[in-house]
């Protein structure tokens, strides 16, 4: 089964002089507005790391399905091998103004982490989406 989702509350990001950074969290965006960017992209850019510790950034189809970024490739592409030897990741929208970053880790899924049920409710959200 899946691990409880940890969300982590927004908080003020480090001070840089001469950025216009808020201080509180008073006029931060919410998870509803994440989860809400998330699910509207048409797709998404991932950021993982070669072994060797150089970046890679790659668009994928995918789906923001129950708080969660699900994607699918073979195992040879270059970001599915470098998520086997590293989990973290970086997903994002590709609309610079609106944008959404959303940092994890990566964890391949297994027959057993979903019943039937669920697997049937992201494969129809992943068929909804695509075709």
């Amino acid at each position: 089964m899946l691990a409880p989702l940890h969300i982590p509350q927004p908080g003020p990001a480090r001070k840089i002089p001469g950025y216009q950074m808020p201080e509180t969290t008073e006029n931060l965006l919410s998870w509803d507005f994440v989860s809400k960017r998330m699910s509207a992209s048409e797709f998404y850019w991932i950021n993982t790391v070669f072994p060797d510790g150089r970046p890679h950034s790659v668009p994928l189809w995918g789906i923001w399905h129950e708080e969660r970024f699900h994607c699918d490739g073979s195992i040879k592409t270059a970001w599915s091998q470098n998520l086997t030897q590293n989990p973290r990741i970086i997903v994002h929208t590709p609309d610079p103004n609106i944008v959404v970053i959303v940092h994890g880790i990566a964890r391949f899924l297994e027959d057993d982490d979903l019943d039937d049920a669920g697997w049937d409710r992201l494969d129809r959200a992943y068929q909804e989406k695509y075709q």
